[in-house]
């Protein structure tokens, strides 16, 4: 399990963000939705005016699952 900053590209926009990696052979994922839960308790306990939406009705902090397979060919593009 893995927790770290990232800089996403998103919408052709680069913002900061936060990246939870998770493998596990039996494909048991519960580790990667407990800390995904706990980050999204913090920031709406914390940062409250982050869960608000803009003007257009867009989220000011979306939450995002990249395909698997999506992202290794994507990394195998930048290599």
């Amino acid at each position: 399990l893995s927790v770290e900053s990232s800089e996403v590209n998103w919408k052709r926009i680069k913002s900061g963000g936060m990246k939870i990696l998770c493998q596990s052979d039996t494909r048991d994922f519960s580790a990667m939705a407990f800390i995904t839960d706990h980050v999204k308790s913090l920031i709406e306990q914390w940062f409250p005016a982050l869960t608000a939406s803009e003007s257009d009705g867009s989220l000011l902090m979306e939450q995002y699952v990249p395909c698997p397979l999506c992202t290794s060919q994507q990394l195998q593009k930048q290599r």
